[in-house]
């Protein structure tokens, strides 16, 4: 027999029914992404105030959101040069990479003869640190 109707006969039809979520897993009232279509830059204080309080790893993977899916590359932009500068090890030396990248390909503005010098001079100065990367 041909192994598509064996299939068929091993596995009978039927409604799937959708299990729901734990308590623990929903979201609740505030915690809801932003729609279609809505603008990202409005958003609430509480939510800039918990940005900000978040860990360094999840401010460097909010600033990769932020910038390289076009949401708000000028906010990430930001936000890579904060870690960048305050940053400690690794990390820091990521966010001058992450930085280095937007200005010399021009992500969420317009290439400049000194943003790509900064660009440039940031990238040198990780390369001599030992980043892979760079």
């Amino acid at each position: 027999r041909h192994p598509s109707v064996l299939r068929q006969r091993a596995v009978p039809s039927r409604a799937v029914v959708p299990r729901d979520y734990p308590l623990s897993a929903r979201l609740r009232a505030g915690e809801f992404p932003p729609a279609a279509g809505a603008d990202p830059t409005e958003r609430s204080a509480g939510e800039a105030a918990a940005a900000a309080d978040a860990p360094p790893q999840a401010q460097f993977d909010l600033a990769t959101c932020l910038t390289f899916n076009n949401l708000d590359p000028v906010d990430g932009l930001r936000r890579y040069r904060e870690l960048a500068k305050s940053g400690a090890g690794s990390l820091r030396q990521d966010a001058a990479v992450a930085v280095a990248t937007v200005l010399l390909e021009g992500i969420g503005r317009d290439l400049e003869e000194e943003s790509t010098a900064e660009g440039v001079s940031l990238l040198q100065e990780v390369a001599a640190a030992g980043h892979a990367q760079a």
